[in-house]
């Protein structure tokens, strides 16, 4: 009998012995399962990030040369509407005695050759009258060119170019008299009537669509667009300016901007891009809002400056 008990005890534990191994072998393999996930898990993560933050330093950088080439483009733009006046300037009404000719053909032909970015083009003499306009030579009722902004401005800066804020033009009564938006380009010109020699202003309304067209769909990512700021701060094109205006919302980039905030917005999730729009010293601003401004702003470059907060002031 004692030889049989010692057999049944030897098994026994032969039998506890392998069910231990057996639980430790299903350990071992639960546990480097489970850190085999975790190790999958983590450096999923860290590909994923490491590819999010690429993915937005490219998506930035490509906005940057977008950005840069839109610019370049509307400052191309406004050279060659710089050429038109200087053409219209020095070529027809400094050679023209507006007492015995006419400049009529020569205003026509060349708004025919611009007119996909001209709306009209006039001539007043310094005391209002209306010497010559085309396309349309009917002044609005109650049109007073002393109240005009690009008047003023022209007679600022004798024969120098200035563009006035995009506006709803009041000058000549449009087809159905309805209202178009349009950037004034003018200048103080100087005119001859026989024996004298008074001033006058050249008036270009480019057409405001033409820079719109420009300026939609620059930048690319999620809540990224592009928008323009006057020397003052004015926004001169949004693409939401009629909401902004409507009092609707508001441009809500422009108090950091003013705030001349150079490296940290992570309290607001803004990136901005910046660059100026040569002959009129306006401020191209790309902006991306939301977690695409949260991973590219190391990459991205802040704007420092001082802009007033101001909506669009193109209304009738």
């Amino acid at each position: 009998m004692g030889i049989f008990q010692k057999g049944k005890e030897y098994l026994q534990q032969r039998f506890l012995d392998g069910s231990k191994h057996i639980e430790l072998r299903k350990l071992l393999w639960v546990s480097f399962t489970l850190t085999s996930v975790v190790a999958t898990l983590l450096m999923g993560i860290s590909f994923y990030y490491r590819f999010a933050a690429q993915s937005a330093q490219t998506t930035w950088e490509g906005n940057d040369t977008r950005i840069e080439d839109a610019a370049e483009q509307v400052t191309a733009h406004f050279r060659n509407m710089i050429k038109v006046s200087d053409t219209l300037y020095y070529r027809v009404i400094k050679g023209t005695d507006l007492q015995q000719d006419t400049i009529s053909d020569d205003f026509r032909l060349i708004y025919e050759m611009n007119k996909d970015n001209v709306e009209s083009i006039a001539l007043f003499s310094i005391d209002g009258n209306l010497i010559c306009a085309t396309p349309n030579s009917h002044l609005r009722p109650n049109f007073s060119l002393q109240k005009e902004a690009w008047y003023g401005s022209a007679l600022d800066t004798e024969e120098n170019i200035r563009f006035g804020a995009p506006q709803v033009s009041r000058v000549f009564r449009a087809e159905g008299d309805g209202y178009t938006r349009v950037i004034p380009m003018s200048r103080m010109v100087q005119l001859t009537m026989g024996d004298q020699t008074k001033r006058g202003v050249l008036l270009i309304n480019l057409r405001y669509d033409v820079l719109q067209d420009m300026l939609e769909n620059v930048m690319v990512g999620e809540e990224s667009y592009v928008y323009l700021a006057g020397e003052n701060g004015n926004l001169l094109y949004h693409p939401m300016q009629d909401q902004i205006a409507a009092g609707t919302m508001k441009e809500e980039t422009l108090p950091l901007l003013m705030s001349s905030l150079e490296g940290d917005v992570q309290a607001k999730p803004y990136t901005f891009l910046h660059k100026t729009i040569g002959y009129t010293g306006w401020h191209m601003v790309g902006v991306s809002k939301g977690d695409t401004g949260i991973k590219a702003q190391r990459y991205g470059k802040y704007l420092a400056g001082s802009f007033p907060q101001t909506g669009w002031t193109g209304q009738p």
